[in-house]
């Protein structure tokens, strides 16, 4: 693969990210507006922002999948994480 195809796949990539980041950030802040309006509040709804992380590793993949679904088994809401109701593991 060229040099010149990889740094447009990467660009790519990054452009994603902040486009899918920015629609995130947008949907959020609806949610905010419409829930204050709603509640007669103001304010920060969020404590923090929306944050993501490039998981460009398959171990490193790997490692967060185990760490999502074994939560709940951590936390011992339930005995074995793979039993879990809400869980996408299945």
């Amino acid at each position: 693969m060229s040099n010149y195809r990889l740094a447009n796949q990467i660009e790519d990539t990054i452009d994603t990210h902040i486009i899918i980041s920015k629609q995130f950030r947008i949907f959020f802040q609806s949610y905010a507006l419409a829930f204050n309006k709603q509640q007669n509040r103001f304010g920060t709804l969020f404590q923090t922002p929306f944050k993501r992380a490039l998981v460009n590793d398959d171990d490193y993949f790997t490692h967060l999948i185990y760490y999502i679904h074994s939560n709940p088994q951590k936390h011992n809401l339930i005995g074995d994480f793979r039993n879990w109701k809400w869980s996408s593991y299945k």
